[in-house]
């Protein structure tokens, strides 16, 4: 390298992500494998992640419904486990098939049962993936 450090040659790196990025609208759903889908350790969401065919990597957090008390009305609590249950559904049925059926006692408990039917099947199957783009306050980043 040399000493001025405006120079660009081979060992001039590009930066780049790791992260999956979307560029046009042809971004938005990729051919991806789930590399992980696991609870997290206070067990209040589901960590997935996907790497997509160039290895670039994306996530998301599934938040498991809160307890039945913590919303203003039952109809809402019964939403939030509607709409959990049916992100549970949706992955599952993708490696055990449109018949996957399973039953658990809490929100929880489908969660786990479900982590342990399809996790052995994860390696190696490849998936199209639906991108969405989230902002904070530390950018716009890409989410599943």
């Amino acid at each position: 390298m040399s000493e001025n450090l405006f120079v660009i040659d081979n060992s001039t790196s590009e930066g780049g992500s790791k992260n999956i990025s979307i560029y046009g609208t042809n971004d938005f759903i990729q051919q991806c494998e789930v590399t992980k889908y696991e609870l997290s350790e206070d067990k209040t969401y589901i960590q997935a992640e996907v790497v997509n065919g160039q290895g670039k990597v994306a996530n998301a957090r599934y938040y498991l419904p809160k307890d039945k008390d913590k919303y203003e009305t039952e109809d809402k609590y019964k939403a939030a486990v509607r709409i959990f249950l049916g992100n549970m559904a949706n992955v599952a049925r993708k490696y055990k098939g449109e018949d996957f059926k399973i039953e658990g006692s809490s929100a929880l408990d489908v969660a786990e049962k479900v982590i342990v039917a399809i996790k052995p099947l994860l390696k190696g199957k490849k998936l199209f993936v639906l991108f969405e783009l989230t902002e904070n306050s530390k950018g716009i980043f890409t989410r599943i």
